[in-house]
């Protein structure tokens, strides 16, 4: 075994692993991106849904911005994280989903905490909304089902008297 022989077999390993990760790995890394920052705001949200009357206390003394009424501010936040949480658990608007929790992440980092304690969430939410969803979402199991029903419908037992 030579060094190209070598260099070949390296070269082949290293394309199936590429292919291996684009065909899989990766869709299966942003399913569990997107559940994982779903999940995480959809908790929050909820939370602060359940006590509103403290959340709004907190963003009145606490996370006091100027231009922002509290109560508007606390509603609008709690909106977005779960709406923009389910979007992402589907996989619908996956993008716009990760911007909208992207911005909030951003407003959390730098007027409330600001430790760096929701960077991982931000660096999940960039790579959804650089990459996409994935290919395990809703719309992609509901185009599949369609699928298989156009073909079954095409090639079903009266299939003949449509030709």
């Amino acid at each position: 075994m030579g060094l190209d022989d070598f260099l070949n077999k390296a070269e082949q390993f290293h394309q199936t692993k590429t292919q291996l990760f684009e065909k899989y790995i990766s869709h299966i890394l942003l399913f569990i991106f997107r559940i994982l920052v779903s999940l995480t705001f959809f908790q929050i949200g909820v939370e602060s849904l359940d006590d509103i009357d403290s959340s709004i206390f907190l963003f009145r003394s606490n996370y006091y911005i100027a231009t922002i009424n509290p109560a508007l501010a606390v509603y609008g936040a709690v909106f977005f994280e779960i709406l923009c949480s389910i979007m992402l658990i589907i996989g619908a608007f996956a993008r716009i989903a990760s911007f909208g929790l992207v911005i909030i992440t951003l407003a959390i980092q730098y007027l409330i905490i600001t430790d760096g304690y929701y960077l991982h969430w931000l660096v999940m939410l960039l790579t959804i909304l650089t990459f996409g969803p994935g290919k395990i979402t809703l719309s992609n199991l509901l185009k599949k089902v369609a699928t298989l029903f156009k073909t079954k419908r095409m090639f079903g037992r009266n299939s003949i008297n449509r030709l």
